[in-house]
């Protein structure tokens, strides 16, 4: 089975982002929903869905910030300030993690792919990062440096970062312009380009 395509990761990151509507949640057509993180966690910042695409490969979208006054909105600005005051927001990447381990314990031997787009990719980063070796890869789109990560991970996982992005290129990696700003460790699981 081939990897899936920069065009299915982001359906699957897009598809994180409907978790906040009302009307509950709707997989794109086609794809099978797994499962959906618990609302309890939006207080954290968290919202995560795992899916089979057309193909059968199981990828986990993690939602990213978003800027309002729900309770997931609040905790997202949290964490993003936390992460831009060099501090690890435990919760939320803790969240990310324990989800990605559920995921992995529901589809036994898959491998699990990740993507999201700025917190929801540091979110795909510290998720596969938990997964260790389960985690085929990913993309990620503007995700900021993993708090607390020494080192490149996964070859396989992507982060698509713009040029002068100042919120992709929040990180220690020493490809980052920004590198020599930051205090501590917040290099990418994810190679960057």
């Amino acid at each position: 089975m081939a990897a899936p395509s920069a065009s299915e990761y982001g359906t699957a990151s897009a598809a994180a982002y409907t978790l906040q509507n009302s009307g509950g949640f709707t997989p794109p057509t086609d794809w099978t929903l797994i499962e959906t993180s618990p609302t309890t966690q939006q207080s954290d910042g968290f919202a995560a869905v795992a899916l089979k695409d057309p193909s059968g490969n199981i990828i986990i979208g993690f939602e990213g910030s978003v800027v309002g006054l729900s309770t997931y909105d609040r905790g997202t600005l949290a964490a993003d300030l936390q992460i831009m005051s060099n501090q690890s927001p435990a919760p939320v990447l803790a969240d990310a993690a324990a989800f990605a381990q559920q995921i992995q314990t529901l589809t036994g031997s898959h491998s699990i792919y990740v993507t999201g787009h700025s917190l929801g990719g540091t979110d795909a980063e510290a998720g596969c990062k938990a997964l260790g070796s389960d985690c085929a890869g990913g993309m990620t789109f503007g995700a900021t440096g993993l708090p607390e990560n020494t080192a490149a991970g996964n070859p396989n996982l992507l982060n698509e970062v713009d040029w002068g992005d100042p919120v992709g290129n929040y990180s220690t990696d020493s490809s980052s312009p920004l590198g020599s700003l930051i205090d501590g460790n917040m290099q990418h699981l994810a190679q960057s380009r």
